[in-house]
């Protein structure tokens, strides 16, 4: 495998890990926000995706997260693409030829 796509990979994983992260932690939030308000006294939806809530703040986490695994993904998808480009060049030979049919003077 080339260094690069090694490199490339690496960053596909921990951005992965990344979203997982945020996304669990944006799904207990909201889990733990259904056991407080039972789904008959869910509070206004306003109020908990306000600017500055808790809970926004994990949704933007984990769309930042989401765009980051997207991006990583594009960034291993065109080092592989380069590493195919380079691959199917074909290689210039040049092939040197000598003349035999004349004796070669002194």
């Amino acid at each position: 495998m080339h260094r690069e796509l090694a490199a490339y990979q690496r960053l596909l994983i921990v951005a992965y890990r990344r979203y997982l992260e945020a996304d669990h932690a944006l799904a207990s939030k909201l889990d733990d926000m259904r056991a407080v308000f039972p789904p008959e006294r869910i509070p206004y939806r306003g109020t908990i995706g306000a600017p500055g809530s808790p809970v926004r703040r994990l949704y933007e986490d984990r769309d930042r997260a989401l765009l980051s695994l997207h991006s990583a993904r594009e960034k291993l998808d065109a080092a592989r693409a380069r590493i195919c480009q380079r691959q199917a060049r074909p290689t210039k030979i040049l092939f040197l030829t000598a003349r035999f049919d004349q004796p070669a003077s002194k």
